[in-house]
């Protein structure tokens, strides 16, 4: 199994708008062996793959149409996975630098984020934009590294970006997706 470098935080933004496709099937399972995670995207929503030049790494979906390329930037949800090339030893220093994040720093996650990416150790931090932009961002680690170093070998990021208006109704369906998340530890 190849490692690839870290992606980039605009890639991961760019899981909906940069480099994704649709299947026509939706609600459906979704799984990645490389990255050891599977899921169940939200009935009757698109399946959008987030992908770099040689493989898959997210699924996501957008909650508002069906445009994979999301060019009018609709609510969305999903999560992305990559290996931990740079050695972060802990979530929060995942989320750490996350243009997502608003300036905010991450924190450990408490109360109903805490532990809710499959029971792993959480990190969260929110923002909220001058428009009523509001983004949500969780993420954890996995794996062992198999370089003898103590790390993990995995880093998750899922995430909302919703706006002020569908934020409630939204974070609905981002539990329920968190719900179905199964992480291979």
């Amino acid at each position: 199994m190849s490692k690839c470098g870290r992606t980039t935080v605009l890639a991961i933004v760019g899981l909906l708008t940069v480099a994704s496709s649709a299947s026509a099937r939706t609600g459906e399972r979704f799984s990645n062996d490389e990255f050891g995670f599977s899921g169940i995207l939200p009935s009757g929503r698109v399946k959008c793959f987030g992908t770099t030049n040689t493989h898959i790494h997210g699924v996501g979906t957008v909650l508002v149409g069906r445009d994979c390329e999301n060019r009018t930037r609709n609510p969305t949800l999903g999560i992305w996975a990559d290996y931990n090339t740079l050695s972060s030893i802990s979530a929060v220093e995942v989320l750490a630098g996350d243009p997502r994040c608003g300036g905010k720093p991450p924190r450990v996650a408490s109360g109903i984020w805490a532990d809710a990416i499959d029971g792993l150790e959480t990190a969260v931090c929110e923002s909220e934009g001058p428009e009523g932009q509001r983004v949500l961002v969780l993420a954890a680690q996995s794996g062992a590294s198999d370089d003898g170093e103590k790390k993990p070998e995995i880093n998750y990021v899922v995430y909302l970006e919703t706006n002020k208006g569908r934020h409630s109704e939204d974070l609905s369906v981002f539990r329920n997706f968190l719900a179905t998340l199964k992480i291979r530890k």
